[in-house]
């Protein structure tokens, strides 16, 4: 009888442990967050895009080493950073940034202006947008911060048709729990951006068509020049 109660009791721990063991290796869930960058260029083009007869191709982004991190930045100060350890990038962020560059374009100029690829053709005319990211973050004072050197260079003649530095803030509503109202405002930074790329390319594209009037030989074709170029403006 001793024995049989000995041993019912040691069945009877060894369920109890079985039980312990399977409850310690239950799933803990993940409470990191994943974020992408979103288009939030409204389909308005910017004034004579109609016109834009030129491909469009956004190059690949460069963007600094210290964004090369999954995790989403935080500028403490001018000189500290601090990293989210549950706040990421679902993607490597310069190709967020170039994918998010594409959608603002292809809203603001129509994809059949802006292409995946480089060349389309022997005979296209083909405008490369190329931009070297220097800053993008979010800052101590809720305010999400891009900065940027970008230009225009025509792919055929190599010739850089514009050249700009942009610096585009955007405040947000702070969340510690949830980086979605900050991503928001990095995606809108990226959105004026698009906006002021899209601008530049109308003015230069139709600086260019201008340049291959004749030259004046008389009244006459004076006047008629004239009366083209006021149609462009």
């Amino acid at each position: 009888m001793k024995a049989r109660c000995s041993l019912a009791l040691l069945l009877s721990l060894l369920a109890v442990g079985a039980i312990s063991g399977c409850l310690s290796f239950k799933p803990v869930e993940d409470p990191t967050r994943f974020y992408v960058l979103t288009s939030q260029a409204s389909r308005e083009p910017p004034p004579g895009a109609a016109r834009l007869t030129n491909s469009v191709f956004v190059a690949p982004v460069e963007t600094p080493t210290y964004l090369d991190d999954p995790r989403i930045a935080v500028r403490q100060d001018e000189n500290r950073l601090n990293y989210s350890d549950l706040h990421h990038w679902a993607e490597p962020l310069r190709q967020g940034v170039r994918r998010g560059l594409r959608d603002n374009l292809v809203a603001l100029l129509g994809d059949a202006t802006v292409h995946q690829l480089r060349h389309r053709g022997p005979g296209d005319d083909v405008i490369e947008v190329q931009v070297n990211v220097s800053r993008f973050e979010l800052g101590s004072d809720l305010r999400a911060h891009l900065v940027a050197d970008w230009r225009l260079v025509n792919v055929k003649s190599g010739e850089v048709l514009a050249a700009r530095h942009s610096d585009e803030r955007r405040a947000y509503r702070d969340n510690p729990s949830d980086y979605s109202p900050a991503v928001m405002a990095l995606s809108g930074t990226l959105a004026d951006l698009s906006r002021e790329i899209a601008s530049v390319l109308v003015q230069v594209t139709r600086s260019a068509n201008r340049s291959t009037f004749p030259p004046c030989v008389g009244d006459r074709s004076c006047k008629a020049t004239s009366e083209e170029e006021s149609t462009l403006g």
